[in-house]
């Protein structure tokens, strides 16, 4: 998991208030995905992605205002994306001193990606399908050794004017949300599960944007309307812990 969050699971089929429960549960779903998939479809493996390794400076192009609401990033990451920064006295209420640390004593800023990486990893729907940019199916491509780090999820956002950025190499520390929207305001942001073009799961999953679970809605929404068949797709909400504050936020114009 990325970051521990001051959020309780809701899910139909999951009982346990128990963080575990999630990533058991999407891997299982994973798994059937995966061995459907492998029954019934045939063809080469997808060619894999590149993640971006360059850090970038404040985008020019990310819209703040549009067709959504913009949620804004917590205020204990500001400055995470600057070089040698002391995160001292930054960590969230819930986190615990080995999470602290590990993400106050990291060796290298959280890399925030340009327009042109934002572009490189864009959601689009092809012929009913998730596809990359280059039209292929999306796929976390768990089979190349390359991969072999990955959990099957992809990271997600959605800037408020509906287009929608992934990432399947999330690291804590270094890829977070905030990568994918340079510390920029989102509409929505969480995990998508994704097996060879096919959505299996969506959730509210951010440590450093925490949105409702309502923005789900709005990335299902949003899907439906590209072109994608949503029916059946699993719902994996994360709701705030009861009596858990607001946590402070960046304000406009705050996010340099």
């Amino acid at each position: 998991m990325l970051e521990r969050l001051p959020y309780r699971l809701h899910a139909s089929f999951i009982q346990r208030n128990d963080m575990s429960d999630l990533h058991r549960a999407r891997l299982l779903l994973l798994g059937s995905a995966l061995l459907s998939l492998t029954l019934t479809a045939c063809g080469g493996a997808p060619v894999a992605q590149k993640t971006p390794t360059t850090s970038s400076a404040r985008p020019s192009l990310y819209p703040h205002t549009g067709r959504y609401t913009p949620i804004y990033m917590l205020k204990q990451y500001e400055g995470e994306s600057e070089p040698l920064l002391d995160m001292s006295g930054h960590g969230g209420e819930e986190d615990t001193q080995e999470d602290t640390a590990q993400y106050h004593e990291r060796e290298e800023p959280v890399l925030y990606w340009t327009d042109a990486d934002r572009q490189a990893h864009q959601l689009r729907v092809k012929e009913g399908l998730l596809v990359n940019p280059q039209g292929q199916p999306l796929d976390p491509q768990l089979d190349l050794p390359q991969h072999k780090g990955r959990g099957g999820e992809a990271i997600y956002i959605m800037d408020v004017m509906g287009n929608i950025y992934y990432c399947f190499d999330a690291k804590y520390g270094r890829i977070h949300h905030s990568t994918l929207a340079g510390g920029q305001p989102v509409a929505a942001a969480g995990e998508l599960v994704v097996v060879n073009g096919e959505l299996i799961s969506v959730s509210n999953e951010s440590g450093h944007y925490r949105p409702h679970p309502s923005t789900i809605d709005l990335v299902i929404g949003r899907l439906r309307e590209l072109g994608l068949n949503v029916e059946g797709v699993k719902r994996f909400e994360l709701l705030p812990k009861e009596g858990a504050p607001e946590p402070e936020r960046l304000k406009p114009h705050q996010e340099d």
